[in-house]
């Protein structure tokens, strides 16, 4: 039991400093990021291995700014921003 407070006590610095409660999303928005996040997740998936295992020069990272550009991920990265805002305006 005290290996678990131990390692609770050595996390405790990465808790946020409030808690982020997810506001619930319109359904079409909801449908439109889970899609999004689908092809998002699967291409980063193969990113990650192929750059892990063959390595990443300029052009390939240039290549890969390019499919994110080309998989809406900016867009992404506003939906999931909407609720977050959402709930700080709550607090």
């Amino acid at each position: 039991m005290q290996d678990r407070l131990d390692a609770v006590k050595l996390l405790e610095q990465y808790y946020p400093a409030e808690p982020y409660h997810a506001v619930a999303d319109e359904a079409s928005v909801k449908s439109e990021k889970n899609l999004l996040k689908t092809e998002i997740d699967a291409y980063i998936t193969t990113f990650v291995a192929d750059s892990v295992m063959k390595g990443l020069d300029d052009a390939g990272w240039q290549k890969h700014l390019d499919t994110c550009k080309a998989l809406n991920v900016d867009h992404y990265v506003e939906l999931m921003q909407i609720p977050y805002d959402k709930f700080n305006e709550m607090s």
